[in-house]
Formats: structure tokens, sequence, C-alpha cells
């Protein structure tokens, strides 16, 4: 029994309702979920900049950054006043909505106590009181995970005997990191979410090696296997083999579905397409086989499988837009791949990409070490 043959059984032997839903599945979930949140996407891309009312007389670190985060965001034109004129500029009737800064911000802040930025809105425009608002939750989130992390290493360090700057000012820089939001704003609801199931359904195909693993043990089909010149590794490998045809026919037909039927721009970057696919079809599979040698049911499998990349594709962002649990999500392969996918999408090359791949590349490693000695573990008493 050659190598060959063992994938082209494998094949043949799948599922024929899970093979069919590969394939049809992630392309309606597509269209779905792109369609339902297109206006959410492409709302602050044809609409004009909001007239922003801000007041900030803070002159401390804080106010500083806040200033440069507004300035740096396209989707305002700020008009400034001081702190008196505010409200009566508010009530005149050209402003929806404006942003209040005191004076004393930054010394609160320094002082470890609570501070307020005021979002002011007079209900003529939801819309941009709603994109203010969000935008004033992301300084306001960032900002406070920063100093917390800061002010934190303060007290080990003084608890260690060490004097440390003020959290503001440690090391010369600022605590607050003015990042970019998100890679939402420049991709189309198509774009977004074609990459984010693409990621998903990559993982799910992890499944149908651990449910052939385990099915092929209970009716021992892996010892009747083992009885012709083929090795345990062989055997294995022919289930990754397989797996690969499979995600890889899943990855193009939604690659080329997605571009034809929704005018939807993989980028330039072949390589860099193909080494993120690559590396999360590698996690992938590695899961199906570190599961499916810890437990001794498909239904166990399944249930926990499905669980885990719900819960990842969840707290990254996949399947809304928005990470539901930011710092959370940061740490998933969902979050890695599609940040990997999106920045292909936008033009950049693999070299571009290769700091979001890295973690992928490690993920892949250290599963592939764990499952490689479970799977010896696990074949050794059957």
């Amino acid at each position: 029994m050659t190598f060959i043959t063992l994938v082209l059984n494998d094949l043949k032997n799948r599922n024929k309702v899970t093979f069919i839903l590969l394939f049809v599945m992630p392309l309606v979930m597509i269209a779905l979920m792109s369609y339902a949140m297109r206006p959410v996407f492409e709302s602050g891309k044809h609409s004009p900049p909001v007239l922003l009312l801000y007041s900030n007389e803070d002159k401390g670190t804080a106010g500083i950054a806040l200033d440069q985060f507004l300035s740096e965001q396209k989707t305002f034109n700020l008009a400034r006043v001081n702190a008196q004129r505010l409200r009566t500029e508010l009530a005149g009737g050209k402003f929806t909505v404006a942003v209040k800064v005191p004076a004393d911000f930054s010394a609160k802040l320094n002082r470890g106590k609570q501070a307020d930025i005021e979002v002011i809105q007079s209900g003529g425009d939801q819309q941009q009181e709603e994109i203010t608002k969000s935008l004033i939750e992301s300084f306001v989130s960032t900002y406070n995970t920063e100093t917390g992390i800061a002010h934190a290493l303060q007290t080990a360090n003084n608890s260690a005997g060490k004097s440390v700057s003020p959290p503001q000012q440690a090391g010369g820089q600022n605590f607050v990191r003015l990042t970019e939001i998100g890679l939402t704003a420049k991709l189309s609801s198509y774009q977004y979410f074609a990459a984010s199931m693409l990621v998903f359904f990559l993982l799910t195909t992890g499944m149908g090696i651990g449910v052939t693993l385990i099915n092929e043990r209970q009716e021992i089909i892996f010892q009747r296997i083992l009885a012709f010149p083929v090795t345990r590794i062989q055997y294995l490998l022919s289930k990754v083999a397989s797996n690969i045809i499979l995600a890889g026919l899943q990855a193009a037909t939604i690659i080329l579905f997605t571009h034809f039927a929704f005018k939807v721009d993989w980028g330039t970057s072949l390589p860099g397409l193909i080494l993120t696919i690559g590396s999360v079809v590698a996690v992938s599979a590695a899961i199906g086989i570190v599961f499916s040698n810890l437990v001794n049911s498909t239904k166990a499998l399944t249930t926990a499988l499905t669980l885990l990349f719900w819960f990842m594709t969840f707290i990254s962002g996949g399947f809304t837009g928005k990470s539901m649990l930011a710092r959370a999500g940061d740490f998933t392969v969902n979050k890695w791949a599609f940040t990997a996918l999106a920045n292909v999408m936008l033009g950049k090359g693999t070299g571009e990409i290769i700091g979001f791949l890295i973690p992928l590349f490690v993920a892949a490693l250290v599963l592939w070490l764990i499952g490689i000695i479970t799977y010896h573990r696990r074949v050794a008493y059957e």
C-alpha cells in the first residue's frame, strides 16, 4: 500500500456532507455577513468628515496625546473653541457633537484619580455622534491599558527597591500608544469577511483529521493498515496530506469565488497568501492531531474544537467586524492570520507581513511537537 493510495483512500472515505459543507458554507457565510455589515463598513467612507467642536484646555501629556490622536483621524474636521464658548456653539445648530477636555485632565491622571473626557451630543446626527464616541472610547481604552501596565511595573520596581520615573514619562516615552483604528476602516465588508471566514474554515478542516484518526482507531482500520508495509508516521502524514489538499481546494474556491462574485481584491502577493494559508492549515492539522490523541470519541472532539474555533473567531472580531475582547483577541490564530491576509489585500508584500506570520509559525511548531509526542504515546497502546 503506497503513500498515495493512503491519501486517495482518505479523501474517498471522507463524509460527503462534510465535504460539501467545506465548500458551500464559507461562501454562504461570506455573502450573508458581508451584505449585512456593509453599511457599518462603508458608512465612514461615503459620508463627509464629522465636524467636531473641540475644547482641550489640558496642556499635560494626556491632553497632548488626545490632540495628536484626533488630528490624525481623517474622520474629523476639528473646530477648536474654548470651554466657555463650547455649549453656545453647539446650541447654534452648526455642530452636532462636541468633545471637552478639562484643564486638570493630565494632573488628575498623574495623581491616580479618575479624569473625564466629555462627549456632548445635540441629538442632531446619531451617526456622527456614534462615530465620535467610538473613536474617543478607543483612545480611552488604549490609554487606560497602557497606564495600568505602567503603574503595575512601577509598583513592582518600587517593591524591589528601585526608583522609576512617573508612569507617563517612563523611559522618556509616553504610555499613550497612538495606533491606527484597525484595518476595518480600510477594507470593504466583503474583503473583511472573506479573510476572516477563510481563516475560520481553514481551521475547521483540522477536525477532519481528528475525526478520521479516532474513527479508524475504533473500527480497527488503523491496525489493518499497519499490517501492510506502512509506518505509523506514513499513516499520519497521509491524513495530513489529504487535509492539505482539501484545505487548498477550499482556499482556492473562496478566493476565486469572492474575487469574481464580490470583486474582492486579494492583493498581489501570492507568496504572502500561500504562506498565510499554509501556516493556518499547519496549525489546524496539529490541533486536530493533538485533540484526537486526548479524547476517545468524535463527538467530544468536534464539540471541543467547534467551541474553540468559534470562540477564537468571535473574540478576534471575525464574526462581528470588531474585537470583543481586544487584548485576548490579539493572541489568537485568527487575529494573526487575518491581519496578515488584510495587509496582503492592502498591497503589502511578504516581507511586510512576516511579523504577523512568525507567531503562526511558532504556534504550528509547538503544536506539531505536542501532536507527534502524544501520537506516539497513543498508538503505542493500540
